[in-house]
């Protein structure tokens, strides 16, 4: 430690080991968020303030995703409006302090290959674990809100996997959120979607959904009465 009559130590603000938890080794051009609870979930990249918060009493969840260690990508910024909220929407975070959030500044760069989901229940809640996203809204007492930051790029859209009588295909989250609130039962990601939009996937509904990349098969079953239902993906 560095302490003389000109500097003080003022802990640890590198990726680093810290001696009070534990810390995985971040991916080369990547920070951790740590996640942490108490009274609500906090989300920090910075070792000495999640350490300060550990010595307060906060229960340490280890780190939850990862963050862009580039400050030329989007900043997600803090905000305590009496819990934490993290946005990623300039608009959304200048209406908020106006509203009577303080504003605490930058809390991370949101990569644009780490998609992470913002639900709302007892608090705002963030993950990028679909797994979890899953678990939370399932039982109707945590509602999906939206992406707080990125995006899914070619071949890494999930295509997820719905039963109900039927098997049920679809890469729109909220939509898989609302079947599993009304009895769906998930069975995971089938496969990964590409972005490429040459080669369309169709749904239709009629007597079950029916999901075809024939264009001539999609005509023949609207002119048989199905519901076209748009590109799947």
């Amino acid at each position: 430690k560095l302490k003389t009559n000109s500097y003080t130590d003022e802990g640890n603000q590198f990726n680093t080991p810290s001696g009070v938890a534990n810390a995985p080794l971040p991916s080369i051009g990547k920070l951790n968020v740590y996640r942490l609870l108490a009274s609500e979930h906090f989300y920090t990249t910075s070792l000495a303030e999640r350490d300060a918060v550990i010595k307060a009493g906060w229960v340490y969840e280890g780190a939850a995703f990862s963050a862009s260690a580039t400050p030329n990508d989007n900043p997600l910024y803090r905000i305590n409006i009496g819990e934490h909220f993290y946005t990623s929407s300039q608009g959304e975070r200048i209406a908020i302090i106006g509203s009577g959030g303080i504003d605490e500044g930058i809390a991370w760069y949101a990569s644009e290959d780490q998609v992470i989901f913002r639900v709302n229940g007892t608090e705002h809640f963030y993950t990028a674990s679909i797994t979890e996203l899953f678990a939370l809204t399932k039982g109707n007492k945590w509602f999906y809100e939206d992406l707080l930051s990125g995006k899914y790029i070619d071949g890494k859209t999930p295509v997820f996997r719905l039963n109900k009588n039927e098997h049920l295909y679809t890469t729109n989250i909220k939509e898989a959120v609302s079947l599993l609130q009304s009895g769906w039962v998930y069975e995971g990601v089938g496969w990964y979607a590409s972005a490429n939009t040459d080669k369309p996937v169709y749904r239709l509904n009629g007597s079950e959904h029916f999901f075809t990349a024939n264009a001539e098969e999609k005509d023949l079953l609207i002119q048989s009465g199905w519901v076209y239902e748009g590109v799947g993906w």
